[in-house]
């Protein structure tokens, strides 16, 4: 039996899967190749061209300060890309860590430890202070 048998199951099993590697493909592929596809500066701003509809020249047209949008949608998954990488590397570094320590510390039982880190604020509830004070007053008690 290869390797390769267990994947080709999965994908002819879970068609999304599949979707969901296509899709982060082709936003690699994009964000490697931004300065080939693109045939204009992100930045570069012509009035001229405002609010263009789809075009030969502009394939998603201008937006109101006269951008290309293909450009934009091509060099923001560059971005994308970059963002999503640094994300799941530092939340790996950061479980890894966790996983390290629950383990030195020999938690119990994973719901010691799942308390432990839940417990940890989360800065999406905290922003502004404003609704922290909001979450904190609403929780049971």
């Amino acid at each position: 039996m290869t390797r390769t048998r267990p994947l080709v199951w999965a994908l002819r099993e879970q068609p999304s899967l599949f979707f969901g590697i296509a899709v982060i493909a082709l936003l690699a592929l994009l964000a490697v190749f931004a300065p080939w596809l693109s045939p204009f500066d992100p930045n570069d701003l012509n009035p001229l061209a405002r609010m263009k509809p789809p075009s030969g020249e502009h394939f998603f047209g201008t937006d109101a300060l006269g951008r290309d949008l293909f450009t934009r949608v091509v060099w923001g998954a560059r971005v994308s890309l970059i963002v999503g990488v640094a994300v799941s590397a530092i939340s790996m570094v950061l479980g890894v860590l966790i996983g390290m320590l629950a383990g030195y510390f020999r938690c119990s039982t994973a719901s010691s430890c799942a308390s432990w880190t839940a417990s940890w604020p989360s800065p999406t509830f905290c922003w502004p202070s404003r609704s922290c004070r909001r979450f904190a007053a609403a929780w049971p008690r």
